[in-house]
């Protein structure tokens, strides 16, 4: 159990390392850079800024889609520590989670 802790604390602390490094080295998407493609992602960088100024609506206008899920994950982590159980997630979840990223990149390309 404690492999997993620690592994959850290893992923979260690469993910701000990135995200401090993507501020310094004006890191752009390589999907949009070579393609002209947005993808899933696009738009991460400026919603965390955006939520760090407490602009909750250009937030979730700068990429709805993680902005859904990181309150879906926030809820989740809510949901375990104040009940202290353990969150089921069924395989179909991730079946949904999959279309779902699917739907939203070909719609954002659209439109």
């Amino acid at each position: 159990m404690k492999i997993r802790k620690y592994s959850y604390l290893f992923i979260g602390l690469i993910a701000v390392l990135f995200f401090v490094l993507s501020f310094i080295f004006e890191y752009e998407c390589p999907f949009y850079t070579h393609l002209g493609i947005k993808c899933p992602a696009c738009g991460s960088r400026q919603m965390v800024v955006d939520l760090l100024r407490f602009n909750v609506i250009q937030a979730f206008l700068d990429n709805p889609l993680v902005f859904i899920l990181g309150l879906l994950i926030f809820a989740l982590i809510v949901f375990k520590i104040v009940f202290k159980k353990d969150v089921k997630i069924y395989p179909a979840y991730y079946f949904i989670l999959i279309a779902s990223i699917v739907v939203f990149t070909i719609l954002r390309n659209i439109f």
